[in-house]
């Protein structure tokens, strides 16, 4: 196992053992399979048979893996492989509509995130500009926020062409569509007027209605 890229632990009968160990006759083993961030298993043998699809997920940590050998009477070898994780840098900016270098009328927050595991969720503050990177696997969501009521998003490009916000009005790149606009992303988003309101009443005089308004 190349421990650098994660960990196994074994437990005879529910007591720790390190690996080498002794362990009675009939002994039930169970391995803790614990990739460290940026890396998944890509295969894991036990007595040099693939086991890979055997192995449990832990409803929790769902990188963890686990496998269990009831009554065991000989020398167990579990071996594990990892494969390095893909990485996506999305690049987010407000659009620069006076010229002045920075966006205008509003800001982004970021938000990245894996499998609800704790280590690849990655949090940015409102900005009008910043980078953050998903693993695969992963999502990011961005959530625009005008800088006054008036304001809302007019436009979002991601790539260079028009997406669609969601119906809360975040920003979401699932991973499938991350692995297809490829590991270097850029978002743009533009804030604009909303459409212009006419408020107008019917004419009146010393209180009186004299007459009527009407629009089309």
């Amino acid at each position: 196992v190349p421990w650098s890229r994660g960990e196994v632990t074994a437990m005879a009968d529910g007591t720790a053992v390190p690996s080498g160990s002794a362990v009675a006759f009939g002994s039930s083993v169970e391995w803790t399979i614990t990739p460290k961030k940026g890396y998944e298993i890509a295969q894991a043998t036990l007595n040099g048979e693939d086991v890979t699809e055997e192995l449990s997920v832990d409803s929790s940590q769902k990188d963890i893996r686990s496998f269990a050998a009831e009554d065991v009477h000989a020398d167990q070898r579990l071996t594990v492989t990892y494969r390095t994780l893909e990485t996506y840098t999305v690049r987010y900016a407000v659009q620069d509509l006076d010229g002045d270098g920075t966006g205008d009328y509003g800001s982004i927050e970021a938000l990245a995130g894996r499998l609800g595991i704790g280590a690849y969720r990655e949090e940015k503050g409102a900005a009008l500009a910043g980078e953050i990177t998903v693993y695969e696997g992963g999502e990011a969501i961005f959530t625009p926020a005008p800088e006054q009521a008036e304001y809302r998003v007019t436009e979002c490009l991601v790539n260079g062409d028009h997406y669609e916000l969601q119906q809360d009005g975040t920003i979401l790149l699932p991973a499938e569509q991350l692995a297809a606009l490829g590991q270097t992303i850029n978002l743009t988003v533009k804030f604009g007027a909303s459409a212009p309101v006419i408020t107008f009443t019917d004419p009146t005089f010393n209180g009186e209605e004299k007459g009527t308004i009407s629009a089309f």
